[in-house]
């Protein structure tokens, strides 16, 4: 839902994507990434198969330079999806992200 309302909104500074899928309950996503103008972010975690292939293929599809690629190794994320990849550090890489992306607001 993220990368489809990044896809539609040019102006936005950035979008964030935790274990990212290619259809969520009819949701598409391989086509708002080839549309995208907004930085993304994506994470997923290697032991989801499913979220780690589909990263893959978004970032295929991505136009060039504008996407970031975290795969995160099996013994980092254990098998962690969504939310539960936070571990106190990975929420600072992701702020660190924001803020080197989307630049001061003011």
């Amino acid at each position: 839902m993220a990368l489809t309302f990044a896809s539609q909104r040019p102006g936005l500074r950035g979008v964030v994507l935790l274990s990212p899928g290619l259809d969520y309950a009819g949701l598409q996503t391989e086509g708002p990434m080839m549309i995208l103008e907004t930085p993304a972010l994506l994470v997923a975690a290697r032991p989801d198969r499913y979220a780690f292939m589909s990263g893959e293929r978004l970032i295929n599809l991505a136009p060039k330079n504008l996407v970031t690629w975290w795969p995160l190794s099996k013994s980092t994320a254990q098998g962690a999806h969504g939310t539960q990849l936070f571990d106190g550090k990975l929420e600072i890489k992701i702020l660190d992200w924001i803020a080197k992306t989307a630049g001061p607001r003011y």
